[in-house]
């Protein structure tokens, strides 16, 4: 039996959560990418306060980023950029957090109320979704993506929550060129989700 994973009828490898809706399988390996990204954070991460003061390595100190209606700890040696404008004044609804050399980047979108993440698309010329699922959990349907480009130059993995009155929204990514990037900055990755905080009227 693998981890985290079931057999289907028909011979396939799927994730043990009650998933809502499963699009067709590119393999086990793929479902398990998905699953080791989600990890244990399926829950909605708007309400998790983080710890900004610790290092993000042995060189660089976190930092905190502040938007329109949220903030979020990143990596120190990362380079904000913020993207959606948010509806009143001059802050943000959304930011991308880049990596120096720029082949790594988390995203996070988390406006006052529901928003669609318009700056993170499908671009069909350019990429395919290899693996979809959503699941219902604790009043929020969590859908988690993920993306690869046609040259092979990245993948990107996208998780989005929404509130069952679909008045609340927060969305992730996580965008690496290759394995060994996804594994190196995966937990730095967790630890800033998990940093977000949303912000009241």
């Amino acid at each position: 039996m693998r981890k985290g994973l079931s057999p289907s009828s028909n011979g396939e490898w799927i994730p043990d959560l009650p998933v809502l809706r499963h699009q067709r399988l590119f393999g086990a390996a793929v479902v398990a990418l998905i699953l080791s990204l989600v990890g244990g954070c399926l829950a909605p991460l708007g309400i998790v306060a983080g710890d900004a003061g610790e290092a993000a390595g042995p060189k660089n100190a976190w930092k905190l980023y502040q938007g329109a209606w949220f903030s979020i700890a990143y990596p120190g040696d990362f380079e904000p950029r913020p993207s959606l404008a948010a509806d009143e004044g001059d802050s943000f609804d959304s930011a991308f957090f880049v990596a120096t050399d720029g082949k790594v980047s988390f995203y996070v979108l988390s406006p006052q109320w529901r928003r669609a993440a318009d700056d993170i698309v499908l671009l069909p010329a350019r990429e395919s979704r290899l693996e979809q699922y959503e699941r219902m959990q604790e009043g929020f349907l969590m859908r988690a993506s993920l993306f690869a480009a046609r040259d092979g130059s990245y993948e990107r993995f996208v998780e989005s929550y929404v509130s069952t009155d679909q008045t609340v929204s927060w969305t992730f990514q996580f965008r690496y060129p290759g394995e060994h990037e996804r594994k190196k900055y995966l937990p730095l990755y967790e630890r800033f989700k998990a940093s977000l905080k949303q912000f009241s009227d």
